[in-house]
């Protein structure tokens, strides 16, 4: 059994209330061209033993956003429908030009997690070896959430745009 403070700790890690466009936006920061239709929900499919069960362990799926929190929070409920057809739009521009990334000429800076449990390291370092003229800062410091949860983050970042 999950105890009572857990249960409200991660409830207040969750920014839904403050911060509705995560939820509503999340899946569409990646789609290039076509329609998310909860890809994280139809992934998690795939894996049965991510299902909860009473008496069973719970498995933790990250930082992803499932249709079902638009019913279960409160401040999400109204964008329930505004959620949906976004997950079901197939209209979604390009958002990343890789080859636009590869001529950039602005000052561009990205910090590299090393032990990011969202992102693999490896992939984050091919994605900046893409981008010209990118200047990265590798560092175990932080963990994903490093730019939210700490003003040092972005004062490393500006300095090396700056430089």
């Amino acid at each position: 059994m999950l105890s009572l403070p857990f249960l409200r700790a991660v409830e207040n890690s969750q920014t839904f209330e403050t911060n509705p466009i995560f939820a509503v936006l999340h899946e569409m920061c990646y789609t290039q061209g076509a329609a998310s239709r909860w890809s994280a929900e139809r992934v998690r499919g795939e894996f049965p033993d991510t299902n909860w069960a009473p008496g069973k362990r719970p498995s933790f799926t990250g930082e992803m956003n499932y249709p079902w929190m638009f019913d279960d929070y409160p401040g999400l409920r109204p964008l329930r429908d505004v959620a949906e057809l976004l997950a079901n739009d197939a209209e979604w521009p390009v958002l990343y030009d890789p080859a636009q990334l590869a001529r950039n000429t602005v000052p561009s800076a990205a910090a590299i997690y090393a032990e990011d449990m969202f992102v693999p390291r490896a992939l984050s370092e091919q994605t900046a070896d893409t981008i010209k003229g990118m200047k990265v800062w590798l560092t175990n410091e932080f963990e994903h959430s490093g730019l939210r949860t700490s003003d040092r983050v972005f004062e490393r970042l500006l300095a090396l745009v700056r430089d």
